[in-house]
């Protein structure tokens, strides 16, 4: 490989080999790594993955579900595993993200509204997801919500020449993944437009 402009002298480009060998010791002994050298000045590099039967023998993995139900299919199994999965992210949903606990209210009217917001948030959550696996976007939800956190609302304030305070509220455009979530929902792109305040 050739980079004009890039650092050329052989001495440093053998220590920064070195330090990557040394951050990814793990994987590093697989390649072949050579120079082209004209002087003290290195004009080419060029690397190859020479092993990689063993790389492949090393990293690869297999995933086993161990089970004492004789009368299940391996789809079957699939698909209650999978569940026991979704159930996992819904409890850590409820307790963490709709604020099921701690619950610090000392009336049991406060409690039960407590509880009955979180449980409807959570059918909601629930509701969302079928309506995307229907569509084929079967994210989890910590992934989604990560995502499309992405996509943010910023507002710019200056001052006009009055004096005035302007705020100019604007959502940034959406990128293909926010799009894809929603168009599965059936939501327009752009939910909130732009918006402007004079104080």
């Amino acid at each position: 490989m050739k980079k004009p402009g890039s650092h050329k002298a052989f001495n440093t480009i053998l220590e920064r080999l070195g330090r990557l060998k040394e951050k990814y010791s793990r994987v590093a002994r697989f390649y072949d790594v050579e120079f082209k050298k004209e002087g003290d000045r290195a004009v080419s590099i060029s690397w190859d993955l020479t092993k990689e039967k063993k790389i492949e023998a090393r990293f690869a993995g297999s995933y086993y579900i161990r089970t004492d139900r004789n009368d299940l299919s391996e789809e079957e199994l699939w698909r209650l595993y999978i569940m026991l999965t979704q159930l996992e992210d819904s409890f850590h949903c409820l307790k963490s993200e709709f604020g099921l606990r701690p619950n610090y209210h000392q009336k049991d009217n406060r409690m039960e509204g407590h509880l009955f917001i979180s449980v409807l948030a959570y059918h909601l959550l629930a509701l969302l997801q079928k309506e995307l696996r229907a569509k084929g976007i079967h994210h989890r939800w910590n992934t989604i919500r990560k995502i499309m956190a992405t996509q943010t609302r910023v507002t710019t304030s200056v001052n006009n020449k009055e004096g005035k305070r302007i705020h100019r509220r604007q959502t940034l455009d959406p990128e293909d993944f926010h799009l894809k979530i929603y168009g599965a929902l059936g939501l327009p792109a752009n939910l909130l437009s732009s918006k402007k305040i004079k104080l």
